[in-house]
């Protein structure tokens, strides 16, 4: 029987199950790997120039309209203490701003990313299982029910913090404000529009009546059924806005798509002129340290700016080319080396040799020195001085002051040193000279010299002491 069952056991005598398929390993060789290194750096460097330039033609417009903040763009200053205001970003344009043109609202010091913020949600609800709508799950603690224990739809933290703040754009066209319109539709994940949010089904022809039993997140003005009073399609938890909140950013620092700017006349991007951005002030960011931003930028084949992305892919290339340099120099300086003992002409070889590392120095400074041109682009339109070669050159001066100061402190306490060892060493003699004075003038007075008893003694039992201490 046990025999029976080893056979059952045994694995099939195929060459899958037995490991006999034939297999292939290749055999790396200088030939197969310079090659490789050589294409593999290509190609990286050629992407990271490719997405460089490209990046020089995106345009971005950033304004801060936190309130507390004295500037000449905006009067948000007005807000800080009003729960709702009106306020206005006022900037100008002289240059075309080419479309399609986006429209971002952004914030900062502000963690999306947090566990117990991003698991504050219930996916049922928002599934549009209403089961779940009288009855949300934990996760929503403690946006889970109002105060009269009533179920909040949808419940949690993430759709309790919802941005609210609202943006009008206007061009100022001899003195009259012309509406730059907005449009509000798509801007959300396809995904989360078609597969992962669901509103639920219609109650007599009514959404409104689905939510029956249920109230509004704590911190919502209005309803989830009533976000868009101007379009019906445009509510519930489809809602583009709601939509767009709800993908949570990995980074504290981020920005959300709020509209493009792809209609009439603006179709092809804002033109040359002064433009007021009126904001409704709602969302509130002092109490955690943010800041509010809106920018406005338009996007290439290889979407918006990135300042991490455009020089990325030049840096593996630079090291696989190092590689092959490498390698080849060791090898071809053996094969000169060996020319120039035999008496043979190796100038030529030696040229050769260099042209085409000389030619990757020559691309490595073009590549080098349009970077800085870059970082110096950035920083005049972050608004911050571009000082960098005299920052480090004042940096220097100051650490070699400090170097020498660093020597004169140092030769000053070897200077002290000294003179304390000094005078230990004539404090210890003058001891020695003190002791051997007293010894001898214990001896006279233990021989019966009472007549040289020393002046510091004032009587016999002081010296007596004084001796046999």
């Amino acid at each position: 029987m046990k025999n029976e069952e080893e056979t059952s056991n045994r694995p099939d005598n195929t060459a899958f199950t037995q490991q006999r398929l034939p297999a292939w390993q290749p055999m790396l060789s200088a030939g197969i790997v310079i090659p490789g290194f050589v294409v593999i750096g290509l190609a990286f460097i050629g992407v990271g120039v490719a997405l460089f330039v490209t990046s020089q033609s995106i345009q971005v417009l950033e304004r801060d309209y936190t309130a507390g903040d004295e500037s000449s763009d905006h009067n948000c200053s007005l807000c800080v203490n009003e729960a709702s205001c009106l306020c206005a970003v006022h900037f100008t344009l002289v240059k075309q701003f080419e479309g399609p043109v986006f429209f971002y609202y952004g914030l900062s010091n502000y963690f999306q990313n947090h566990r117990k913020y991003g698991v504050s949600r219930d996916d049922y609800q928002l599934s549009g299982d209403t089961s779940y709508f009288t009855d949300p799950q934990d996760d929503c603690v403690p946006y889970q029910y109002d105060s009269k224990n009533r179920p909040i739809v949808p419940c949690g933290s993430v759709a309790n913090s919802m941005f609210n703040d609202t943006f009008k754009l206007y061009q100022i066209v001899g003195g009259q404000r012309k509406q730059v319109p907005f449009d509000g539709k798509g801007i959300s994940w396809w995904t989360d529009y078609n597969l992962k949010y669901r509103n639920p089904s219609l109650v007599d022809g009514s959404l409104a009546k689905a939510f029956n039993g249920t109230v509004k997140p704590v911190n919502w003005p209005r309803a989830v059924y009533e976000l868009d009073t101007s379009d019906a399609s445009n509510n519930g938890f489809l809602n583009q806005d709601f939509l767009v909140w709800m993908r949570r950013a990995a980074l504290p620092d981020f920005r959300k798509l709020y509209r493009r700017i792809t209609e009439g006349e603006y179709k092809n991007g804002l033109p040359v002129g002064n433009y007021s951005l009126e904001i409704n002030y709602n969302y509130p960011v002092r109490g955690f340290g943010g800041r509010k931003k809106v920018f406005f930028s338009n996007v290439t084949w290889m979407g918006g700016k990135n300042q991490f992305l455009e020089p990325e892919p030049i840096f593996p290339g630079l090291p696989a080319w190092a590689t092959v340099g490498l390698d080849m120099t060791r090898e071809e300086f053996r094969s000169i080396l060996s020319k120039a003992s035999e008496g043979k002409n190796a100038i030529c070889d030696l040229l050769n040799f260099m042209y085409p590392y000389l030619l990757v120095i020559m691309l490595a400074a073009v590549v080098l020195s349009s970077f800085r041109v870059y970082i110096k682009k950035l920083g005049r339109r972050s608004g911050l001085k571009c000082e960098m070669l005299n920052t480090s050159a004042s940096l220097t001066d100051r650490v070699k002051k400090g170097l020498v100061l660093k020597e004169a402190i140092i030769t000053g306490l070897e200077d002290v040193e000294k003179r304390l060892h000094m005078l230990q060493q004539k404090l210890q003699m003058v001891q020695e000279r003190r002791s051997r004075g007293k010894s001898d003038q214990c001896k006279r007075f233990r021989t019966g010299h009472s007549d040289s008893m020393p002046s510091c003694c004032s009587s016999f039992e002081s010296l007596r002491d004084q001796c046999l201490s």
